[in-house]
């Protein structure tokens, strides 16, 4: 089995040269990686003798720090994570946590659906990290346009009502951010509406 260190050390390599593709800077992808495993890192060391409401453990902070590498590495498998050590659970969740749809020949409302689905049905400690993992991607959002920021909450919404149950608290900071975002962008978006109907 190998090390959190480790797991942040393939992950740099990883993304390195990748970026957040809404944000109109350069700011690596890296940094949501970090985020993500953060926020179970901190949950982990506030929570581990009492299971906390998140009960992470330290895979999942390996976890955390790969689960975006199949989806956006190149030619990243569950083959690659396995033959560096990275056994189970660890590769077993991130597999669970890389989109399954997202190279189908289909529009994207039917493959996000398909998806959000699927995320219903995966592992709890899946859930947890897939629900802190929207929490930020929601708060990162702003530097979208306005037509992504909407249709990025409407699928979130629908994500949520698939995975909410795992966590009540992780539950509402999402709807809220999700929130937060649409009644910031709803002026614009009603100015859009009024100018396409003119």
């Amino acid at each position: 089995m190998n090390t959190i260190n480790a797991a942040e050390k393939f992950a740099r390599k990883v993304h390195k040269k990748q970026f957040r593709k809404w944000q109109k800077s350069e700011i690596p992808y890296i940094t949501h990686v970090q985020r993500v495993a953060k926020v179970i890192e901190q949950h982990l060391k506030k929570y581990r003798y009492s299971h906390g409401f998140y009960g992470c453990t330290d895979w999942m902070i390996q976890v955390a720090w790969l689960h975006d590498v199949i989806e956006y590495g190149d030619n990243i498998t569950e083959f690659t994570l396995r033959e560096n050590e990275f056994y189970d659970p660890v590769a077993k969740t991130v597999v669970e946590l890389t989109n399954q749809f997202s190279n189908w020949d289909l529009p994207r409302n039917i493959r996000e659906s398909m998806e959000a689905k699927r995320l219903g049905q995966v592992s709890r400690e899946a859930k947890l990290i897939k629900l802190i993992d929207r929490i930020d991607n929601i708060n990162d959002i702003k530097g979208a346009k306005i037509s992504f920021q909407d249709l990025y909450c409407r699928e979130s919404l629908e994500l949520l009502s698939h995975i909410g149950d795992i966590s009540r608290p992780l539950a509402e900071e999402l709807y809220l951010s999700i929130k937060e975002v649409q009644i910031n962008i709803k002026p614009i978006l009603d100015i859009i509406n009024d100018n396409s109907g003119n």
